[in-house]
């Protein structure tokens, strides 16, 4: 069983599962992922996670701003990838 199945099913990332984890969503996909980055940094785990969040639009990106206060460079990277439009320069 690897980590990330370990980690979805108990909705736990927990640095004995080692590490460094991987988060893929689209559109409202975001939701439960969401959470585990809330808990990630509620609990001050260690563990590096990547959080890469896919949506048509940018105005689609659900929780946007509360994400990239997320990130914090160091543990939670959080990357966004638009498939219909780009935003401007």
């Amino acid at each position: 069983m690897t980590s990330w199945s370990r980690a979805a099913r108990s909705k736990v990332i927990s640095s004995a599962l080692g590490g460094p984890l991987l988060l893929l969503a689209g559109s409202s996909g975001i939701a439960p992922l969401r959470a585990m980055v809330r808990h990630h940094r509620a609990v001050g785990s260690g563990v590096p996670v990547r959080l890469l969040y896919s949506a048509g639009a940018e105005s689609e990106l659900t929780y946007r701003d509360e994400l990239v206060a997320a990130d914090d460079g160091d543990q939670v990277d959080v990357r966004f990838t638009l498939t219909r439009e780009q935003p401007p320069d």
